[in-house]
């Protein structure tokens, strides 16, 4: 079981960063703790969801930090990457065996970044490891996992970081990710359900958008014009010819 460090105080801001957004590390006065984010539920980048497949790892953070962990491999979308960077709070989830069951959701610590176990390097690896508040007793290595984050907990941990500190800080993740997650608005269900409605939303501007290029070509197509109507294509066209039209000899 992960023994639970002290909570340091008057830790600096960090920022990290999310295409188009910025957002800061959780701040504590003394002991106290405070749930991330406003109980109406995650706040905008969040929540976001990717899925890969569990691949073998050093278990090094499993045996150290006494959580399961899920190292991933094969992520889509495949931007995640570049899209997530730094320590995560939110939802996993295993596929379950049978496709009719429903899916089973553990709250999570996400890490994406460099390995905190591994050298430094110009050009690190960059790894997505899922902490999973769950004790499975057997390997799920090669099963598929669902993970939503739901909100930014601090930066990945650098190399040569020592125990203790190590130790201290998923301490600190645990314990936030915990006050965070237990809100009505910030349940898994909840979270699926934000972004069924955002896919469905860009789904339609997709086909209103579609549907008016289809229009537009076939108004182009129409010869308005001997009504004396100037489409914004035939408008285009007079930009080049000029408005003064063609004199054709007799």
């Amino acid at each position: 079981m992960l023994a639970l460090g002290a909570l340091k105080s008057g830790e600096r801001k960090q920022k990290q960063y999310f295409p188009d957004f910025s957002y800061a590390e959780p701040t504590f006065n003394g002991s106290s703790l405070s749930p991330i984010g406003p109980d109406s539920g995650p706040e905008v980048p969040f929540p976001v969801k990717f899925q890969g497949k569990v691949v073998p790892g050093t278990g090094g953070s499993q045996a150290e930090l006494g959580i399961p962990t899920a190292n991933l491999g094969g992520v889509s979308p495949d931007d995640i990457k570049e899209r997530l960077r730094g320590v995560y709070f939110g939802w996993a989830s295993l596929e379950p065996s049978n496709s009719r069951d429903s899916p089973l959701w553990h709250q999570a610590v996400i890490a994406v970044g460099s390995s905190p176990y591994g050298r430094l390097s110009i050009a690190p690896k960059i790894i997505i490891a899922v902490h999973l508040f769950h004790e499975f007793g057997v390997s799920f290595v090669s099963a598929k996992l669902k993970v939503i984050a739901m909100g930014f907990l601090r930066s990945m941990i650098t190399p040569g970081t020592s125990l203790q500190q190590r130790l201290d800080m998923v301490s600190r993740d645990v314990l936030l990710t915990v006050a965070s997650l237990t809100r009505p608005n910030w349940g898994p269900e909840v979270a699926a359900n934000r972004l069924r409605s955002v896919k469905s939303a860009r789904s339609l501007g997709d086909r209103f958008v579609g549907t008016r290029e289809r229009v537009q070509r076939r108004v182009e197509n129409v010869p308005v014009h001997r009504l004396g109507v100037r489409t914004p294509g035939q408008e285009a066209k007079d930009e080049v010819y000029g408005r003064g039209g063609y004199w054709v000899a007799r």
